[in-house]
């Protein structure tokens, strides 16, 4: 038998709300297959985001969608 996940069950959206600068515009980003660590610790190769960017919060399910966008006066995501 295989151990882990069965691959007819999707992950769960990662949500990261960030900014730019310290007192910049806050954005919303929704990664579909992603992993938290990737967004994390992905600052070596291709990160998801720039590790420039400030990380306000991030978030594991669709509930945080709306959650974050009603807390941040988000009213649209951003794509990176």
């Amino acid at each position: 038998m295989s151990k882990g996940r069965p691959p007819s069950i999707t992950p769960p959206p990662v949500v990261v709300v960030y900014r730019k600068r310290e007192k910049g515009k806050v954005y919303m980003s929704v990664f579909e297959n992603a992993n938290v660590d990737l967004i994390l610790n992905g600052k070596k190769h291709n990160p998801l985001i720039p590790s420039s960017y400030i990380i306000e919060e991030i978030g594991i399910g669709s509930f945080f969608i709306k959650e974050y966008q009603r807390s941040y006066k988000i009213n649209k995501i951003k794509d990176l």
